[in-house]
């Protein structure tokens, strides 16, 4: 069996230093450090934080769910991307959605905001707005390897199924994977 192409990066140095530096000015100026949150204009990329991604799995019970974790900068996420776009097309009438969480930095919004709306992706999209990816991808899966793209199936009752897709999968792979969330 061929492994699937995936990416892995390791945390940002500059980025770190960025959003020590903002939280500190915040702190020392008692102004709030500028909000990341999505605009009114589509295509809307949502923050979201560890705990936000509880409930949004949680907000789509009775669905099954299809979590894909990715990046602009990894090759493989964005060549997957529009078998996703294809996929959430072909089954939202099927009860299955897909939610797509970018791992990008916060600072680069914009290039996720640009591939979205070129994607035209239907779906949820959402980025994370501060905190360590691996909090946040804990909520899917304490033994995350660290690589994307990577995605998660859950089924109607919120419960995750099978294991992680690691790598980067086709439409027909995708297809053949959500078979036990259609029952």
């Amino acid at each position: 069996m061929v492994a699937s192409p995936t990416c892995r990066r390791k945390p940002n140095g500059r980025a770190m230093v960025l959003a020590a530096l903002l939280g500190a000015a915040a702190i020392l100026t008692g102004v709030a450090a500028p909000s990341v949150r999505a605009q009114d204009s589509q295509p809307t990329v949502q923050s979201i934080r560890a705990r936000d991604l509880k409930e949004v799995l949680a907000a789509h019970k009775g669905k099954g769910v299809v979590v894909n974790l990715w990046a602009t900068w990894c090759p493989p996420c964005v060549a997957e991307f529009p078998d996703l776009v294809k996929l959430h097309q072909t089954y939202k009438d099927k009860g299955i959605t897909v939610i797509a969480v970018s791992l990008d930095e916060v600072s680069d919004r914009q290039e996720v905001v640009s591939f979205i709306a070129k994607q035209k992706a239907p779906f949820p999209v959402y980025m994370r707005e501060g905190g360590s990816v691996e909090s946040l991808v804990n909520v899917l899966d304490r033994g995350w390897g660290g690589s994307i793209p990577t995605t998660y199936l859950f089924d109607r009752n919120g419960k995750r199924v099978g294991k992680a897709l690691v790598g980067k999968r086709t439409y027909e792979q995708f297809e053949a994977a959500i078979q036990p969330l259609l029952k």
